[in-house]
């Protein structure tokens, strides 16, 4: 009989041989060692094929799936479906991960959901590392009252999955979103989950480059902005009502993401007056009661109060950009 391995790793790769060497060493060094490692090339136009391919020769552990490019939630899709294991650990290629990763993850056999700490590169201030604890389902919604708003629960990595819960209710990452697809995915897997269990330590290291254009990544229109705000609210009723909690400023917190990311796509399109209407109409829709840490952001939503949406887009469509060319 084949021997199925414990753990099923996925990595989504796209353009990624500048940190993908460390990404895969780290996990082909952990302690615990009955996993195999999915390597999904989705389309990458560098030498990242060819590195996966090379591992793949020489570990009998890595598998290679090379596909056409159609984003990371297509790519740990096809993971999910070619996965093996028991369990499913998602891990991004320009990551790495300490030698006792996968230790502490399956320190606690039985939970559902296993969440652990991280170490961001470049933010060091938004290190996390959880208390080792564990929540039954009565105790789940005390769990997520407190949690739920964390970047502990808006990102697939940093957990351990149980593949026959995604594999039983059919959940997968949704591939018509941009952004907030993770967050769906985790808060959706979280409906199904009895046991949610936390292990102490950041043994995940997350990186952010300061020169990389991480928070303006997003050109959407107003209606995916909108599309996407309307998902996040389905799945957040969905969990709040199977666990019967509130989260009062869950919503709040989650528009602000959203309209936040619609300033960014406008400040990135070119200098032009174009789109006005459309954004017009889309704040008056999406705009939430909120105060905004970003001092000219705070001056535009309080433009948007007073209904002078015209000033308020002047300032994301110029003042932002000259702020932005000027710091360069």
């Amino acid at each position: 009989m084949n021997k199925f391995p414990k753990i099923s790793i996925i990595v989504p790769i796209f353009n990624a041989e500048k940190y993908l060497i460390q990404c895969i060493d780290s996990i082909l060094t952990q302690d615990f060692t009955d996993f195999e490692l999915l390597l999904i090339d989705d389309g990458s136009k560098d030498k990242s094929g060819f590195i996966c391919d090379e591992y793949a020769r020489n570990n009998k552990r890595v598998k290679v799936f090379h596909k056409k490019n159609e984003g990371v939630s297509s790519a740990r899709n096809l993971g999910i479906d070619k996965a093996q294991g028991e369990y499913i650990i998602f891990i991004d290629s320009d990551d790495y991960v300490d030698p006792n990763y996968l230790t502490i993850l399956m320190s606690e056999k039985e939970a559902d959901l296993v969440v652990t700490g991280f170490v961001n590169t470049y933010f060091t201030k938004s290190n996390y590392s959880p208390k080792n604890s564990l929540y039954t389902k009565q105790e789940i919604p005390y769990c997520l009252t407190s949690q739920l708003g964390q970047q502990s629960f808006r990102v697939p990595w940093i957990k351990r999955f149980k593949l026959d819960i995604l594999k039983k209710h059919a959940i997968y990452f949704n591939t018509t979103l941009h952004f907030g697809e993770d967050t769906i995915f985790v808060q959706t897997y979280l409906i199904h989950c009895n046991s949610i269990a936390f292990r102490e330590g950041t043994p995940y290291h997350y990186r952010v480059e300061q020169n990389k254009e991480y928070f303006f990544r997003h050109n959407l229109s107003s209606k995916e902005y909108i599309y996407t705000l309307n998902i996040a609210s389905e799945t957040y009723n969905k969990l709040t009502e199977h666990f019967g909690f509130t989260c009062p400023d869950y919503y709040r917190d989650t528009n602000k993401f959203v309209i936040i990311q619609y300033f960014n796509g406008i400040i990135k399109t070119r200098f032009t007056l174009k789109g006005y209407s459309d954004y017009k109409q889309t704040t008056k829709r999406m705009l939430p009661e909120t105060i905004f840490s970003n001092r000219l952001y705070a001056i535009v939503y309080k433009f948007l109060q007073k209904k002078q949406y015209f000033l308020s887009f002047l300032i994301l469509k110029f003042i932002f950009p000259l702020r932005i060319y000027l710091k360069k």
